[in-house]
C-alpha cells in the first residue's frame, strides 16, 4: 500500500478513508482521474498556485501538506467494501499526535464519522469542527470524489477555497516549511 506522506512542520493534514485501487496500482495518492483531489488542493491556495500532479505527490511536503489514510492495509475504491477491522483509529491519532500539524482536514464524511466516533463526538457536518486532535484544529471537507458531487463541482470548489482561507486565518496558518504565507487568492 501507499505509505504516508508525512513530516514535521505540517499545516495541513489530509486525511482520506482509504486509497483507491487506481491509487494503488499507480503507487501514488488521488491517481484516479475522475477524483478531483489535486485541482482542489491547487484552488485551496495552500500550494501558492502550484498544481501538484499525482506522480508527484510527495512534492507537496514541499508545502507544508501532508496526505494519509484511515485504512493503510487495504484499497477500495467505494467506502463501502470497507470493513469495521480495516480502519486503523488509534494509529491514525497517533500519527496526528506525533507530527502535530495546524489542522486535520477530513476529506469527506465518512473518515471524520468515523475518527469523530472514535473519539466520542458526534457525526461533524462540512466545515470547522468544535473539536480539536492533538491540539491541531480539525475540519470537514467534501469529499473531492467524483463520486460525491452533490451540488456540483464548482460548489465543492466554493467549499474548498473557502477552507483554504481558513487555514490561512488560523494562528500559524501558513507554510511552516518555507516560512512564507500562502498565496491568498486561490488559483485555478
Amino acid at each position: 500500500m501507499l505509505p504516508d506522506i508525512l513530516s514535521e512542520n505540517l499545516t495541513v493534514v489530509f486525511v482520506g478513508t482509504a486509497k483507491s485501487e487506481a491509487s494503488a496500482r499507480a503507487g501514488h495518492y488521488y491517481a484516479n482521474p475522475r477524483n478531483g483531489f489535486w485541482g482542489l488542493l491547487r484552488a485551496t491556495g495552500l500550494t501558492g498556485g502550484v498544481r501538484v500532479d499525482p506522480s508527484e505527490d510527495r512534492t507537496v511536503l514541499d508545502h507544508g501538506v501532508g496526505l494519509t489514510d484511515l485504512v493503510a492495509g487495504r484499497a477500495a475504491s467505494s467506502d463501502g467494501l470497507l470493513r469495521a477491522a480495516d480502519f486503523d483509529l488509534p494509529g491514525f491519532v497517533a500519527r496526528v499526535e506525533r507530527f502535530r500539524p495546524i489542522v486535520v482536514a477530513f476529506n469527506g464524511g465518512n473518515s471524520a464519522s468515523r475518527v469523530a466516533r472514535h473519539l466520542g463526538y458526534a457525526d461533524p457536518a462540512e466545515g470547522p469542527i468544535g473539536w480539536e486532535l492533538a491540539g491541531s484544529s480539525v475540519y470537514r471537507l467534501p469529499s473531492s470524489s467524483s463520486a460525491n458531487a452533490t451540488g456540483g463541482y464548482a460548489i465543492k470548489r466554493a467549499k474548498w477555497v473557502a477552507f483554504g482561507e481558513w487555514v490561512r486565518g488560523r494562528p500559524g496558518g501558513r507554510d511552516r516549511r518555507r516560512g512564507v504565507a500562502v498565496t491568498k487568492e486561490p488559483v485555478g
